[in-house]
């Protein structure tokens, strides 16, 4: 029989849920600043002096830089 999703994460204890979840804050926290980096060199700037130099408009709302501004 298979085990549902809340089960599975009521049989955790405390320190392993804590655990998993410190994981993927890391996780995701690392992916954040990547994400930032790399826009960082992309643009030559961080994103307050992209957003207030608008930079979307500057590059006529491309599809790539409102991604990139998304992101």
């Amino acid at each position: 029989m298979a085990v549902s999703i809340r089960e599975h994460i009521n049989a955790l204890s405390d320190g392993e849920l804590r655990a998993m979840l410190r994981r993927d804050y890391l996780r995701r926290l690392i992916q954040y600043q990547t994400t930032v980096e790399a826009m960082r060199q992309k643009y030559g700037m961080n994103y307050e002096e992209f957003v207030g130099r608008n930079i979307i408009a500057e590059k006529n709302f491309s599809w790539e830089v409102e991604s990139n501004s998304h992101d």
